[in-house]
C-alpha cells in the first residue's frame, strides 16, 4: 500500500462509527505497512523481520536519503493504540537511543510518519539466540563469552538508569560474526520513575525469565537486580540446555519462580562446573539483596572463571536453602516446627523412659549383686566358724555350696584352710591311736 491511499483499519473505523460505536481513538494516519513493499516517508519498505515484541513491528527497509538498510520499528495496529501504547513506543525509542554500547542494537532516526510512530536501527542478519539455542546447545566457553557482552550491555544500560525488565534470547539478536546485539527495550522503565507506565501492566515480561519481585507484581521492588536475575535465567538455560522454571501454563511458571529452587546445574549437565554453577544460582536468589549486585559483578566473575582465577561468589550451602525456604512459606514452616517439636518431644520422652527403666534395672541388679556379696561374705564367716570348732564336714559343705562365679581369693584361702586342718587334725588322732596301742 502506497503512502495517501485508504486502509482497511480506516474503513472499519468508519464502519464502526457508522453503527454508533464512538471510537476514542481518532484516526491518526492513512498508512498500513501490511501491504509490501511500500513507501514510508524516506524509508521504502521491503519485508517484515520475525519478532518486534509485544508492541512493535519490526521490517528491513531501504533509507532512500542515505542508501544503506535500516531495521524499521513501528508500532503494532497503530490505528487502534492506545496513548498508554503510544508512550510506551515512544519511550522505547528514546531509551534505545540513549544506549552507545557496542552489543545494543543502535539506533539511528527516531520519527513519525502520517500518525504513526517509528525508529530506525542498525540490521542484524544473524537472527536471535533463541533461534541458535533451538537448534543446538552452545559450549560452556561460548556461552560465558557472549554472557559476558550481554551483562556489560545490561550494565551500560543501568548506569543510564535504564532498567530493561524484558532479557531473554528472544531478544539478544546474534550478527553474522556471533556477536551479541541487545535489542527490544519495549517494557523498559527508568528506575524510580515511570509509575504511570509500570501500574498498569504490573506483572510485565516473560515468564520464565520474570524474577520473583515481578511475578508478583511487587513493582516498587524492582530494580537492577531484575534484570539480573533474568541474565541469571538466560545463563543457566545456554549452559544447561533447559530452564530453571518450566511449567504447563504460565501461572505454574511464575508459581515456582516465586516459591522453588531451581535444580543445581551440575545435576543437568555435569560440564558445568561448581563456580559457572554458583554464579548461576547467585543470579537467582529469591531475595534482590541476596543476588549478584549488578550485572557489572556478573561479567567480572565471569572474566575470573575465562582467566581460570577462583570467583569471589560463595557458593549456597544447604543452611541458607533451608532459611529461605522458611521465609519465603513462612505457615508451612511453622507447621513443619510444629511437627517436628512433637516428634523430638515424643522420642525424648521415649529415651527419658528408657534410660529410666535401664537405671531402675540397674539398682535392682546392683541391689541383687550387694545381696549375694552379703550372703556370701556370711557364709565364709559361717565356714570360718566351723573350722574354728574343728567342725570341717560343715565347713567345707558351706564352702562348696557357694556360686562358683563368688568364689573369690578368700574362698580358696578358706578352702585350703579347712583341707589342711582336716590332713592335720587326721594325722595327729593316727599318731595317738598308734602311740596308744603301744
Amino acid at each position: 500500500m502506497t503512502e495517501g491511499s485508504p486502509c482497511t483499519a480506516c474503513a472499519l473505523v468508519r464502519a464502526f462509527a457508522s453503527l454508533g460505536f464512538d471510537d476514542s481513538e481518532p484516526v491518526q494516519s492513512t498508512f498500513s505497512p501490511i501491504d509490501l513493499p511500500s513507501t514510508f516517508g524516506h524509508y521504502r519498505v521491503e519485508r517484515k523481520i520475525a519478532g518486534g515484541g509485544g508492541m512493535g513491528m519490526v521490517y528491513e527497509a531501504t533509507d532512500t536519503r542515505l542508501g544503506r538498510s535500516v531495521a524499521l520499528k513501528m508500532l503494532r495496529q497503530v490505528f487502534f493504540a492506545t496513548e498508554l501504547d503510544r508512550v510506551r513506543f515512544q519511550k522505547e525509542a528514546e531509551f534505545t537511543s540513549l544506549l552507545d554500547h557496542p552489543y545494543i542494537a543502535p539506533v539511528y532516526h527516531v520519527g513519525e510518519v502520517d500518525g504513526q510512530p517509528y525508529f530506525a536501527m542498525k540490521v542484524i542478519e544473524g537472527g536471535n539466540l533463541a533461534d541458535h539455542l533451538a537448534e543446538k546447545s552452545l559450549p560452556t566457553r561460548e556461552a560465558v563469552a557472549l554472557m559476558i557482552k550481554v551483562a556489560s550491555a545490561v550494565h551500560h544500560a543501568h548506569q543510564r538508569g535504564i532498567l530493561h525488565r524484558d532479557l531473554k534470547p528472544a531478544n539478544i539478536l546474534l550478527d553474522e560474526e556471533g556477536e551479541p546485539r541487545l535489542t527490544d527495550f519495549g517494557l523498559a522503565t527508568l528506575q524510580g520513575v515511570d509509575a504511570r507506565l509500570t501500574r498498569t501492566q504490573a506483572v510485565a515480561g516473560t515468564p520464565e525469565y520474570m524474577s520473583p519481585e515481578q511475578a508478583a507484581g511487587h513493582r516498587e521492588a524492582i530494580s537492577t537486580s531484575t534484570d539480573v536475575w533474568s541474565l541469571g535465567v538466560v545463563l543457566y538455560q545456554m549452559l544447561t540446555g533447559q530452564m530453571p522454571y518450566q511449567g504447563e501454563s504460565s501461572v505454574a511458571v511464575l508459581r515456582q519462580v516465586e516459591d522453588v529452587e531451581p535444580i543445581q546445574p551440575r545435576t543437568i549437565k555435569s560440564t558445568v562446573g561448581r563456580d559457572l554453577e554458583t554464579l548461576c544460582l547467585r543470579c537467582l536468589e529469591k531475595d534482590p539483596d541476596a543476588r549478584l549486585s549488578s550485572a557489572d559483578e556478573l561479567a567480572e566473575e565471569l572474566e575470573r572463571w575465562q582467566r581460570g582465577e577462583p570467583i569471589m561468589a560463595r557458593p549456597v550451602n544447604g543452611w541458607e536453602r533451608l532459611v529461605k525456604w522458611c521465609r519465603r512459606h513462612p505457615y508451612r514452616a511453622a507447621a513443619l516446627s510444629a511437627f517436628l517439636f512433637v516428634i523430638v518431644a515424643g522420642a525424648s520422652g521415649i529415651t527419658w523412659q528408657w534410660r529410666r527403666a535401664t537405671h531402675n534395672e540397674q539398682l535392682t541388679q546392683t541391689s541383687a549383686e550387694i545381696e549375694k556379696r552379703t550372703a556370701y561374705s556370711a557364709t565364709l564367716a559361717q565356714a570360718l566358724a566351723a573350722r574354728e570348732n574343728h567342725e570341717f564336714g560343715i565347713a567345707r559343705r558351706l564352702l562348696d555350696g557357694i556360686d562358683p562365679d563368688l568364689r573369690d581369693f578368700d574362698w580358696r584361702l578358706l578352702k585350703r584352710f579347712v583341707v589342711e586342718t582336716k590332713s592335720i587334725s587326721s594325722s595327729s588322732a593316727v599318731t595317738k591311736l598308734q602311740s596308744l596301742s603301744a
